[in-house]
């Protein structure tokens, strides 16, 4: 069949239309942004691909996009893990995250990526080994949710997110003060809270359960 005469298009062609289509947007037009990972999965297979979804805000509303990432690029991340994302400034739905490279592209884009890229990583080594020292060394205390803030996303207030503010009392009777957050299903100004914190320096310290370590 004679695709030019029937106007149709095989697949394969389509999907190439697209992909050079969103390359020449985004390198033309390339804005960066900071992405959430919503989900991290790889087929199966001899050779499994290693995919990446994620969302991000742009232009005052959010986007989601998936990718398909290197073996390398995949391990380093988690769920809910910072990931920098480029989207196009006339089509924010348009997007790649760090490692999808074309030619052609803004000399800027992979050295922006790779340093949002090893701070990510440096914060994502770093949170556990200090959960894990508040969780064996930490005292543990209840504290008052002193003020509770919507996190912000895409220009709107996201209702079951937020940044909590507390204060607790030490054994010596003193108050402490501490923050956390964004965190899911944040609790609200008046609530009771257990924290954990450092008994030589209580200005470290975290709202318990911890993300990145548990009681065994």
């Amino acid at each position: 069949m004679n695709c030019a005469a029937t106007g149709a298009r095989p697949p394969a062609w389509s999907a190439a239309g697209r992909d050079a289509e969103t390359a020449h947007l985004l390198r033309e037009e390339s804005a960066l942004a900071e992405g959430t990972v919503t989900r991290l999965w790889r087929s199966r297979g001899d050779d499994p691909k290693h995919w990446v979804a994620y969302r991000y805000a742009a232009s005052g509303r959010e986007y989601q996009g998936t990718a398909r990432l290197s073996l390398r690029s995949w391990r380093l991340l988690e769920l809910g893990a910072p990931i920098p994302v480029y989207y196009a400034r006339s089509r924010p739905d348009i997007s790649r995250p760090f490692s999808s490279a074309w030619s052609g592209m803004p000399a800027w884009v992979p050295c922006a990526a790779a340093f949002a890229l090893a701070a990510a990583g440096l914060l994502a080594t770093l949170a556990p080994v200090y959960q894990r020292r508040l969780l064996s060394e930490g005292r543990a205390a209840p504290a008052i949710v002193t003020r509770r803030e919507s996190a912000r996303r895409g220009g709107r207030a996201a209702r079951s997110e937020g940044r909590i503010h507390y204060a607790f009392a030490l054994l010596s009777g003193a108050t402490a003060y501490g923050k956390a957050g964004p965190m899911k299903d944040a609790p609200d100004a008046g609530s009771v809270i257990t924290v954990l914190y450092l008994p030589d320096d209580a200005r470290r310290n975290a709202p318990y359960p911890l993300p990145f370590a548990r009681l065994s």
